[in-house]
């Protein structure tokens, strides 16, 4: 069997974006690694301008693929004109990550015009299970009212539940719940000890909190212009995004990064499948003959496992 790199990040630059557009969000999950909270800003350093060229100078780079994340990016006032302006740049991957509780009808207009997938977070198969965890009444009939929406407009919809103390025991029967409403893609994740994840799974080395895909050129871009590179690698800061991705992409500090994720994971080859070391669920590539850690199917992924992230979208 040959192995192939799934990424060079020396000479393809750019392969996905995370555009975290609002700090804001009106949950306070237990959980969460940026700390969003109702109290957060709604808007910061990073103007209307600053997003649409970041998404411009993304392209130039190769970047193919954005997720727009919060916060609640649902919040955010200008998503949808950040939405159009994404297709017709030409992205390929468009996808909004939402707690579902603010979704408007004309937002889901939008994203059904744009062919937006909808990544959902769930926790739980009832209120007392799904609220403990928002910390906000009324959000699990919110979360799943609107989940219901995006199916029935053939929305592609996937959801994420990350398994925790509350709700560990009850992850099955929330597939199921999911499963009815006709969602097919459910994946289940670990709390990363980041952020006010840390009070529930403490870990003073937040890198061993990464799963190591993140190498593969990721970029994450917050609201006051931060650029860091993954959504979880808070603790490594590369540049301004109001500076340009050019010389993000082209900074030490970045490369540095990269370079030792890459070790770490082995030199950058695709995994064997079958190494102990396969993320969960991780399988062969259609077409290809080796195993890619950035494609999963549907089969639940270990809540203990380290390599699990349904926070990273599944490439097709």
């Amino acid at each position: 069997m040959t192995l192939q790199p799934a990424f060079d990040f020396e000479r393809q630059g750019l392969d996905f974006l995370w555009l975290e557009v609002t700090k804001k969000c009106n949950l306070e999950c237990l959980h969460c690694y940026a700390e969003s909270s109702p109290q957060a800003p709604l808007l910061q350093r990073m103007t209307y301008d600053d997003w649409r060229r970041t998404l411009q100078q993304a392209w130039v780079l190769g970047c193919r693929k954005v997720q727009f994340i919060g916060g609640e990016p649902t919040l955010y006032p200008r998503l949808p004109d950040l939405i159009e302006e994404a297709r017709g740049i030409g992205y390929e991957f468009i996808e909004v990550f939402t707690n579902g509780t603010t979704l408007s009808d004309p937002l889901l207009d939008t994203f059904k015009r744009c062919a937006v997938r909808v990544a959902f977070s769930f926790y739980g198969p009832s209120a007392d299970v799904h609220e403990q965890v928002t910390t906000r009444t009324g959000s699990f009939e919110r979360t799943l009212g609107n989940i219901r929406k995006a199916v029935n407009l053939g929305l592609p919809v996937r959801v994420g539940i990350i398994a925790m103390g509350l709700n560990a025991g009850r992850v099955q029967e929330t597939r199921a719940l999911l499963n009815g409403l006709g969602v097919t893609s459910v994946r289940v994740d670990r709390v990363r000890g980041i952020g006010r994840g840390g009070a529930l799974s403490p870990n003073p080395d937040q890198q061993e909190e990464l799963c190591g895909a993140c190498w593969r050129g990721k970029l994450c871009i917050t609201a006051d212009g931060s650029v860091f590179p993954c959504v979880f690698a808070r603790f490594c800061r590369v540049g301004d995004a109001r500076c340009g991705l050019d010389a993000v992409n082209e900074s030490t500090e970045l490369n540095q990064f990269r370079r030792q994720m890459r070790k770490d994971q082995g030199g950058g080859q695709a995994c064997d499948p079958e190494s102990e070391d396969c993320a969960p669920g991780c399988e062969p590539k259609p077409g290809v003959d080796y195993c890619h850690p950035d494609y999963s199917k549907d089969d639940p992924c270990e809540p203990s496992a380290r390599h699990c992230y349904p926070n990273t979208p599944c490439h097709p």
